[in-house]
């Protein structure tokens, strides 16, 4: 089977960072529009299924995270030869807790988008099993870089908005809760390596940077690439919102032979060099 690539979610922040990539390496891939059928799976060496949605309506959630997943894992079961799926999934599926995530973890999900991402993977664990796929599940913790809305699913990029209109920075709780933040970059070296795993059954991998940082640190160190005075808002002191969140990326390395190669502060700079000639008065 020729090496060709079928992508859902193509068009998404992290699917457009990957169809750059693929295009400059030069691997030839298709994209899932969602009014499209899908496609023989047998044409395609590898699914790499990103499409998802993180909020909004709970029965559109499901249908985008959950139902799309079984509909593809039902084309690959019937297909010969089989693809590898690789499935971009989310530290959402652990909940906050405050030891070392390791994949062995309990999966502990607390809002409706891991829930049902956690769905979805149980669903590949299962069509796996019964029908010989051989599948990749990335756990990705808080991605960030050039591309990421704010005010979507990047802290990051929404602290960027902030500072950039003059406003307060939200923080949620106390601000001493600390999250594990992945470079985009990062994140698309892994999906490239997945692509060459030769391995059998199911991997459940965590993509994370292994590092981790209080939402206040995370604000001032923002603040130091606009060189500006911040001031921070803290308008729900919840418990919920604490806790520490840091995932062992231990397995990515055995596995994937893939390690992190940007931290936070390079990350933080890289995306404000990209970002800041788009329409930002910096110096206001």
């Amino acid at each position: 089977m020729s090496e060709r690539i079928f992508i859902t979610g193509s068009n998404g922040f992290i699917g457009s960072a990957l169809t750059e990539r693929l295009g400059q390496e030069g691997i030839p891939f298709d994209k899932f529009d969602r009014n499209q059928d899908i496609p023989a799976a047998s044409s395609y060496s590898h699914i790499i299924h990103l499409a998802a949605l993180t909020r909004g309506d709970e029965k559109e959630i499901q249908k985008a995270n959950v139902n799309l997943t079984l509909r593809i894992l039902e084309k690959i079961a019937e297909s010969n030869p089989k693809p590898n799926l690789i499935f971009s999934s989310t530290f959402a599926v652990y909940g906050i807790q405050n030891d070392l995530l390791e994949e062995t973890s309990p999966t502990l999900p607390r809002n409706i988008y891991g829930k049902t991402k956690l769905e979805a993977e149980n669903l590949i664990r299962e069509f796996s099993e019964k029908h010989n796929i051989n599948s990749i599940i990335l756990r990705f913790s808080n991605v960030y870089g050039q591309g990421m809305r704010p005010y979507s699913h990047s802290v990051v990029a929404t602290f960027f908005d902030q500072i950039k209109k003059g406003n307060p920075l939200t923080i949620n709780s106390d601000g001493n809760q600390k999250r594990d933040f992945i470079h985009i970059s990062d994140v698309i070296n892994a999906l490239i390596k997945s692509l060459k795993w030769d391995g059998k059954g199911v991997q459940i991998i965590n993509i994370c940077s292994q590092e981790s940082i209080s939402m206040n640190e995370l604000a001032l160190e923002i603040a130091k690439v606009f060189k500006k005075q911040i001031v921070i808002s803290y308008p729900r002191r919840e418990e919920e919102d604490l806790g520490f969140w840091i995932g062992s990326n231990q397995k990515a390395k055995e596995i994937l032979h893939w390690t992190p190669e940007i931290n936070l502060e390079n990350g933080i700079r890289r995306y404000y060099e990209e970002e800041k000639d788009k329409n930002w008065d910096i110096n206001s």
